[in-house]
């Protein structure tokens, strides 16, 4: 994953690096290091970015 390959460890560059390759705010980056990302399976990694695609296509929300 290229977020893997450019982050060097300091929580900082980690959520910037998880920031650019998601296209997701500093909140929301927070959000993904909190959660327990190495127990995502094949599945469900590809779940999440059929997920992401559809958001994605759906264009901005509007509350």
């Amino acid at each position: 994953m290229t977020v893997r390959a450019n982050a060097s460890g300091n929580v900082d560059q980690v959520r910037r690096a998880i920031q650019d390759a998601f296209g997701i705010t500093a909140l929301a980056a927070d959000a993904v290091l909190s959660m327990q990302v190495r127990r995502f399976t094949p599945v469900e990694r590809k779940r999440m970015q059929s997920e992401l695609t559809a958001l994605n296509a759906a264009g901005p929300r509007t509350e």
